[in-house]
């Protein structure tokens, strides 16, 4: 079966009895880094670190470090690491 290619960058492809919907989303740059998310980047450049350490060092929730932890994880920016640890390993406000 083929590929509905929306105009919104939306491919919508039917099987059997699902629907699979593919979206794709430039990834962040710079301009796109929240305050936190630069805050984050500035803290693993020192070296490793897990959310409770940033939480407490960068003065945010440990929910809301570990939701940024994942966006900075999802476009490539930080690796984990296991057992909650974070480095990184492409900083995006380098590219400036």
């Amino acid at each position: 079966m083929g590929c509905w290619l929306l105009p919104i960058g939306l491919c919508l492809k039917r099987t059997t009895t699902y629907l699979h919907v593919s979206v794709r989303i430039d990834r962040m740059d710079a301009d796109d880094l929240r305050g936190v998310d630069r805050e984050i980047l500035r803290e693993l450049e020192a070296g490793r670190a897990n959310a409770p350490l940033l939480a407490e060092r960068l003065d945010y929730s440990k929910q809301y470090i570990r939701e940024r932890l994942g966006v900075l994880k999802s476009e490539g920016f930080i690796n984990s690491l296991g057992h909650g640890l974070y480095e990184i390993v492409d900083d995006p406000r380098e590219e400036q």
